[in-house]
Formats: structure tokens, sequence, C-alpha cells
């Protein structure tokens, strides 16, 4: 199965059932700090909610299909559709990345007024019009610049502007609606065949980085791994240690998880 981060935010109608990875990030200091997803979470998520190196080289091509969506339908006159791949971690990308986006549409939409805008990472790419040419089907690749490609995850928005140019029609009128087909994808073009990892030692000076990206909520466990027979100053440590990602990154505190290393492993 190949991998992709899943995470989907629909403003207009939320329909997730997102299928998550699991992965563990370790930096030993006088602690040791361990980011561990759970590998089925049940619940919806309204963003992206964790972030981490890329271990071994993402697949180069990653279906909404394969994040687990399939076709994700969006309704209203103004609807947005949001959904989370897998970064290029530590592998340098090339200049063939691309999205090939596949949907269908209202038959009942008005073709001058209806359309559908698809941003990567927030940076509008491409306005497809919904006319009688995509009404059953239609595919489009998109460019997607290798700048804009981020190490941990990418996200890909699809902005809609739907009505059937009726007079006081109904913003949540029933033919108000559009689908991405879950065929749709994201191919990474990698500057190496097959990929070779460029790796940097973290540096835990940009703290909470590696771990985290600043800004997001955090839903996964955080677990910090003191030694199997901590002194004082070591759970001193770790409680400073998640004092200083509390005023970082936003999370629940009963996520936090204090355990000896013996006790941890690769689940």
């Amino acid at each position: 199965m190949r991998q992709g981060v899943t995470f989907r935010r629909v403003k207009a109608q939320r329909s997730r059932a997102p299928r998550w990875w699991a992965g563990a990030l370790i930096a030993t200091a006088v602690v040791v700090f361990t980011l561990v997803a759970p590998s089925d979470f049940a619940g919806a998520q309204t963003e992206p909610d964790e972030t981490q190196a890329v271990k071994e080289a993402p697949e180069r091509i990653t279906t909404l299909d394969d994040l687990g969506f399939g076709d994700s339908a969006a309704f209203g006159a103004a609807a947005q559709l949001d959904f989370f791949f897998s970064g290029s971690g530590d592998y340098e990308i090339g200049d063939g990345s691309r999205l090939v986006v596949d949907l269908t549409h209202s038959n009942l939409l008005d073709p001058e007024q209806s359309a559908v805008a698809v941003a990567f990472n927030d940076r509008p790419l491409r306005a497809i019009q919904l006319d009688e040419t995509n009404i059953t089907g239609g595919s489009y690749e998109i460019a997607v610049p290798a700048d804009l490609i981020e190490e941990d995850f990418n996200k890909l928005s699809f902005t809609f502007n739907m009505t059937t140019g009726l007079f006081c029609e109904s913003s949540a009128g029933a033919a108000l609606f559009a689908t991405i087909l879950g065929s749709t994808f994201f191919e990474m073009d990698f500057a190496d065949d097959p990929p070779i990892p460029v790796l940097q030692d973290p540096n835990l000076s940009q703290y909470p980085y590696p771990f985290f990206r600043p800004g997001y909520p955090i839903v996964a466990p955080v677990i910090i791994g003191i030694p199997d027979n901590p002194t004082g100053d070591d759970l001193t440590a770790a409680y400073q240690l998640a004092t200083g990602l509390a005023t970082r990154v936003f999370f629940e505190l009963d996520l936090v998880r204090i355990r000896r290393v013996n006790t941890l492993t690769d689940d």
C-alpha cells in the first residue's frame, strides 16, 4: 500500500475516515523524545495534526484512494476540500512533480459562473471551469514547482464556487455539487532514481523541530522517554522538555506520557 499523510478538511460537508500511519522520531540528550502516531485513530481531524521526518522514500505516486478517501464530494455554493500527502523527507526533488486531477460535477451548474481552484500548499496553481466538457469526467495535469514541495507534508486544496444561475437560488441547493475522484494523484519527481537521501543532523536549536511544525495541533500521544533508572535531574529535564513543547505547539496535556526507555517499542 502506498503511504501518505491522510488528513483532510472539508468545509462544506465533512466525511473523514483516514488511515493513519505510524512512526517515531527519537533524539537523545538527557532524555529521549519520541513522537508516536497511532496506527488507527478514530475521529475527525480539523487540521494536520503531526509531522515527522520521512524515514523511507515516499511513493512517487499517491492517489486519494491510497489515502483512504476515494471519491470525495463537495456540496453548496462555496465549498473546500483539503487533502494532505507525505512530504519529500530527506530526498531531493526534481522539476517534474505534478498533480493529476480527475473530477465530475452536477449537470445543472452554470458553466459561466462555476469553477474549482486548485492550490498546493496554499499557492493557487489552476482554475478549472465546471462546464459540459467535464460533467461526466475530466482529467487535468498540473505541474507542481519543486520549491512548493515540503519535507513533512503537503496540502492539496480544492475551492469550489458553484451555481445554477437561477434567481433566488439556495446556497445549499441539491444541484450544487462536484466530486474529486479517488484516482486523483500527486506524483513526486525525485532527483535521483532510486531516491538517495540527503541526511543532515537534527538541529535541536530549532526546537520543537525536527519533531513538530509549530502552530499545528497534535492529537497523537507525545511520549517523553527517560532512562531506566532516572535521576532527579532526568525527571526535571523531562518536565522541562514537556513544558517547552507546550509553549510552542498546541496539544492536550493528557496526551503527554513519560516512560522508561526500555518500555518503548517500534509500535
